[in-house]
């Protein structure tokens, strides 16, 4: 992606930065970024400009999630009813209705980060059983040597 350029199957793919996917170019990656607040935001009240849930329906996309422990809470929960299921307006949800949209081409990817998977709330794990790539846990990230040092400091004293 830093690279001076990109080239796939011989061909140059220009990176364009866009903010929604209306016009958006097939040969070229169209860049859209954004926090899931915003997204959420933008998807669930209409507003000029917005990225829309149409976006997510005439081409595949592919969806980065950094922190993506955030986008369980619904999840967490564990059973719900339909009825709840139908009402709900949170960002689990957002990510789920960009998803069941159809493009009619390659399906839609979402890539999740977090160092903090909840494997153990069997929600969670259920999930995420047949959907995990690769675990690579907090504590090896740090041995391995790619974090920063961290000091956790304790103490007793009144706040």
């Amino acid at each position: 992606m830093f690279a001076p350029q990109i080239v796939i199957n011989g061909k140059r793919v220009e990176i364009r930065k866009v903010n929604n996917f209306q016009g958006a170019s097939l040969d070229t990656i169209n860049l859209c970024l954004c926090t899931i607040q915003g997204l959420h935001s933008d998807l669930n009240s209409e507003k000029e400009n917005a990225v829309t849930y149409d976006d997510f329906t005439d081409q595949p996309v592919v969806l980065i999630s950094d922190e993506a422990h955030h986008m369980n809470a619904w999840t967490k929960r564990g059973s719900k009813t339909k009825e709840e299921v139908q009402h709900i307006k949170n960002w689990e949800q957002t990510i789920t209705n960009i998803f069941e949209r159809d493009n009619g081409m390659l399906p839609n990817v979402l890539l999740e980060f977090t160092a903090t998977a909840d494997f153990e709330n069997p929600a969670i794990h259920q999930k995420y059983d047949n959907k995990v790539i690769f675990d690579y846990r907090l504590k090896e990230f740090r041995e391995d040597l790619y974090s920063k040092d961290v000091e956790v400091v304790e103490s007793d004293l009144e706040p």
